[in-house]
């Protein structure tokens, strides 16, 4: 028996602490993970639907669906079949990539398959439509080859538009909840893609199918990519957080004050601060702001900002050395938005020198334009600039995530009908981040 039972039995507590710690981080990292991908589906999804809504041939449409099948989701074949017409025309116009139906037939609305469809509403696994409709023997033939997995209705309103069939994978895994999920999105897109290249088609009928054409773009004008799942996001990220954090204050009240594990779980708990942070960022980026913009001083506003984080970058050995241009003209703009966007750039080359090191802010007049510049002497990119579409959500060169807030910055520059650019520096010390916006003329 130990000498020291009561000293066992707090270790053996502070063990299983940090164990559970080690649990929570790791399934932390699986949902990020998970989530990355799933924003980054949703989004090329939500790119896909801004391509159909600006055409309107049916043709394109479906071809355009198809495309995405294959990549998104990497189906070994696909098929979407349509109707024809509104008014409970035939479901008879197809396209297909590796798969086709027998004789090309048609599904009829009032078929027992197309009305079980449509109350679905959802992808369906093959298997459970035989099991459920138990009409095998009336279930439309493929040919021989690629044979279906999945069946997606396209529904909008209560009328069933069409149905995209896919295959299995190419890597022969199966079809996950969250490919279900955005294989649900696609497919909505689809319908009303769809639905509104028909009512293209009979533009000269009767003025309340054209009203309805304008509802529906009306309904699509808002983009489904980013505030559904920014919302879960939040919820799935910040519960484990909030257990992490409880799990830390829990070791460090079990310690000794010189236990040199002390250490460690500040650095966990300023870490999961850093993601909470990302989460807030993002999360106040979607709330609406001001309707109209303001006339904005940018010198007053960006000095005002350098004063905020001078007396913090400067406990870290940051120094920021100012060349600011005064009597600048005013310009139109969201005032606290330029003012998060200076904050994110100066956090992000904060948080590319760990041990220190120096940040140049510039500001010129170059004709009707004001160029801002950031420079400092970390490493966030490896060889390659990012600029529009590049300072998309994740990724630089070399693979690590990109600062949450240089993808906000970038939507607030567009916003503002300015330009973020993000550069290797030419002398090789660091890193620019150049900013360009339009003046009053």
């Amino acid at each position: 028996m130990s000498q020291y039972p009561q000293e066992e039995r707090k270790g053996d507590s502070v063990r299983l602490l940090k164990d559970t710690i080690e649990a929570k981080i790791n399934e932390l990292t699986e949902n990020l993970s998970r989530l990355k991908a799933k924003l980054s589906g949703v989004r090329s999804i939500s790119n896909l639907s801004r391509k159909l809504y600006s055409v309107t041939s049916l043709d394109s449409i479906l071809e355009n669906v198809l495309l995405i099948c294959l990549d998104q989701f990497k189906a070994k074949g696909a098929l979407i079949k349509v109707q024809s017409g509104l008014k409970d025309m035939p479901i008879s116009i197809s396209k297909n990539r590796g798969m086709e139906l027998e004789n090309n037939q048609e599904f009829s609305p009032d078929s027992d398959l197309a009305i079980y469809l449509k109350n679905k509403n959802m992808p369906v696994f093959i298997d459970q439509v035989e099991s459920e409709l138990q009409l095998k023997s009336k279930f439309p033939g493929f040919q021989r080859g690629i044979k279906p997995v999945i069946f997606t209705p396209l529904v909008t309103g209560d009328n069933l538009r069409g149905v995209l069939i896919l295959s299995g994978k190419t890597s022969e895994m199966s079809y996950t909840e969250e490919d279900l999920e955005l294989l649900s999105l696609l497919a909505n897109q689809a319908a009303v893609a769809v639905e509104i290249s028909l009512l293209n088609q009979q533009s000269k009928k009767s003025s309340a199918e054209l009203k309805k054409t304008r509802e529906l773009l009306t309904q699509i004008g808002k983009s489904p990519d980013e505030d559904e799942i920014l919302v879960t996001i939040a919820r799935e990220v910040n519960n484990p957080l909030g257990i992490i954090k409880n799990y830390v204050t829990l070791l460090e009240q079990s310690l000794k004050k010189n236990d040199k594990s002390t250490s460690y779980l500040k650095v966990i708990n300023e870490e999961a601060d850093r993601i909470a942070g990302v989460i807030k960022r993002f999360m106040d980026f979607r709330k609406p702001g001001s309707e109209a913009k303001t006339l904005t001083d940018v010198g007053f506003l960006l000095e005002d900002t350098l004063i905020y984080v001078e007396s913090q970058f400067s406990r870290d050995k940051v120094c920021i050395k100012k060349d600011l241009l005064k009597n600048l003209p005013k310009l139109k703009a969201f005032p606290e938005e330029l003012k998060e966007v200076f904050l994110n750039i100066l956090t992000t080359c904060k948080q590319s020198m760990p041990y220190g090191g120096e940040i140049e802010v510039s500001v010129r007049r170059e004709k009707n334009r004001l160029a801002i510049e950031f420079k400092d002497t970390g490493s966030l990119l490896n060889g390659k600039d990012l600029s529009g579409d590049m300072l998309d959500l994740f990724h630089t060169s070399d693979g690590n995530a990109l600062e949450a807030g240089l993808w906000i910055s970038n939507s607030i520059m567009q916003r503002h009908n300015g330009e973020l650019k993000v550069k290797n520096r030419e002398d090789g010390k660091g890193t620019s981040y150049h900013i360009n916006l339009p003046l009053i003329t």
